[in-house]
């Protein structure tokens, strides 16, 4: 049975916020013709699938869409495999090898500036009548579900202030 790891990413001193994140570390569990069915059921902004925990090896899925490279899932993905007590200098997603750098409970990547997606510079004459609530996209707030067949793995003892578990 797969094996889901929840984790949040990025959070701050105490562990509040953070990015919520669906790690499975041994990918290939779950067949790569379902893997965008359980990214979109599980609904997280990004899920991951190690495929092969010692080369780094991984897929990353949003609910609708696999992405070449996001830097969230990555980072999380790095720490858990470094928890779990995977030496992994690079992560290869399929954009390129992503070097890895563990400093105690810190977890780094680096990406390359090409990686990243288009960006449209808009310059605002106000922000008057902008709402912070119009950039809340419905899709993150969906609650996130289980589908069938997985298990949810988490320890609330965890503690990190890169990741930890949700």
């Amino acid at each position: 049975m797969p094996e889901l790891h929840v984790l949040k990413v990025f959070v701050g001193d105490g562990g509040a916020g953070g990015n919520p994140l669906g790690v499975f570390l041994r990918g290939r569990d779950v067949p790569e013709p379902d893997r965008q069915r359980v990214a979109a059921e599980l609904g997280f902004s990004e899920t991951i699938f190690v495929d092969e925990p010692e080369r780094g090896e991984v897929r990353i899925f949003t609910p609708g869409t696999e992405l070449p490279f996001a830097g969230h899932p990555l980072v999380g993905a790095a720490w858990l495999l470094a928890r779990e007590g995977y030496e992994v200098n690079e992560l290869r997603p399929p954009a390129g090898d992503v070097p890895v750098r563990v400093e105690g409970e810190l977890t780094f990547i680096s990406g390359r500036p090409e990686w990243a997606p288009p960006f449209e510079h808009v310059r605002l004459d106000s922000v008057s009548g902008y709402s912070r609530r119009e950039s809340i996209s419905r899709r993150t707030r969906r609650r996130a579900h289980t589908p069938s067949g997985c298990r949810i793995c988490w320890d609330g003892n965890l503690r990190s202030t890169r990741a930890r578990t949700l």
